[in-house]
């Protein structure tokens, strides 16, 4: 087993059950092809991304979604058959159930969406997607605290109001206009 030899060996006597799983050897192998067709040499090259996957699917196996791999592929091919909309997109609520546990543990957006790759890799892998619109992406950007002045701020903006001219008044509002 080819995919097995690019596991690391900590890994292996942690939980080897979790590895033989036909659902995590459909999503390894998966990550063997693309590297292949990426021309990486898959014997050679660092298994980051398996280790990273397998990090986060073990994770929201256990966090979130309370079952092995394979039970929980099971259950989506269950769930896909239902007539119920919320039946259907209970593991799009898990993904996002996902997010909201990795950010109160403090990961960054970055951090996350990797996370939500290795879900929908895994989901896709398996040939039961999760749909592109129920599952909230987090962006790269770090989000900016809005500004709320506080007594100061304003006590400040006051001491430049009183010291404006009619003329830098005048000017600012054809600034103001041109840039409308």
């Amino acid at each position: 087993m080819v995919f097995l030899s690019k596991i690391s060996r900590k890994m292996l006597s942690y939980d080897p059950e979790f590895l033989v799983q036909d659902s995590i050897k459909r999503m390894l192998l998966y990550i063997d092809t693309r590297a292949r067709a990426k021309g990486r040499d898959t014997d050679t090259d660092p298994p980051s991304t398996k280790r990273i996957f397998l990090l986060y699917i073990k994770l929201f196996c256990e966090k979130i979604a309370e079952r092995t791999p394979d039970k929980l592929i099971e259950l989506r091919n269950q769930d896909l058959k239902s007539d119920n909309l919320k039946i259907r997109l209970h593991h799009e609520e898990m993904a996002n159930q996902f997010i909201i546990y990795l950010s109160k543990l403090g990961k960054s957006s970055n951090t996350i969406a990797s996370a939500l790759s290795a879900v929908r890799t895994f989901y896709s892998t398996n040939y039961v997607d999760l749909s592109e619109k129920a599952v909230i992406v987090p962006s790269g950007q770090p989000e900016k605290p809005l500004w709320r002045p506080d007594l100061s701020d304003i006590a400040k903006l006051v001491q430049k109001a009183k010291k404006l001219t009619t003329r830098d008044l005048l000017h600012t509002s054809v600034v103001v206009k041109t840039v409308e």
